[in-house]
């Protein structure tokens, strides 16, 4: 077992790994507790959580990074759960973005799985719930007015347990009355 710690901060109940595609001595951690962990050539370079960042701590004061994911432009996408502004994202420059989804996220709610298919849109799964919030910046991060945010809860069972993405590009999703499949994501 490997013990993490930062100013005598015990880190722990880390759930995500993100490996920058750009340098992989560069990784990230996310921590259900303590939030995003940098790691540089091994040595934690940083700790953002509600304190010292944009991320937002929990109804029980954690700051809970769930999943977290590059694209294809090389931001850190971050899913924030148990919060109003559920999707965080950094971008190689260092700035930071929130997106909230009125009517469609809950600050109840973990969201464990983010994925980012072919399209550079972000699929946020709600594994308690039977939906998928399908999520479309239009490669504009600065500009909220162009976002698209579906909310999709035309999938079977009452439990989403994983998503994936083939190498056709088409979406599966794990659920507890089985599998489906988004064949055409680009719709």
């Amino acid at each position: 077992m490997i013990f993490l710690s930062i100013s005598d901060k015990r880190i722990k109940d880390v759930v995500a790994i993100a490996i920058d595609p750009q340098n992989s001595n560069h990784v990230y951690l996310g921590s259900f507790s303590n939030g995003l962990i940098e790691l540089n050539n091994g040595s934690i370079t940083s700790l953002k959580d509600a304190q010292n960042s944009v991320l937002d701590s929990t109804f029980f004061g954690s700051t809970a990074t769930s999943a977290i994911t590059f694209d294809s432009g090389n931001n850190l996408w971050i899913l924030n759960s148990y919060t109003t502004d559920v999707l965080t994202v950094k971008t190689p420059s260092g700035d930071w973005h929130k997106f909230s989804f009125p009517g469609k996220a809950s600050s109840q709610d973990p969201y464990t799985r983010i994925l980012i298919d072919d399209n550079d849109y972000k699929w946020i799964l709600a594994p308690d719930n039977d939906y998928v919030i399908i999520f479309n910046d239009n490669n504009t991060l600065d500009d909220k007015s162009d976002d698209v945010s579906i909310l999709n809860d035309n999938i079977p069972g009452a439990k989403l347990f994983d998503i994936c993405k083939d190498k056709d590009g088409e979406i599966w999703v794990g659920t507890d009355e089985g599998v489906a499949v988004f064949y055409n994501p680009s719709n």
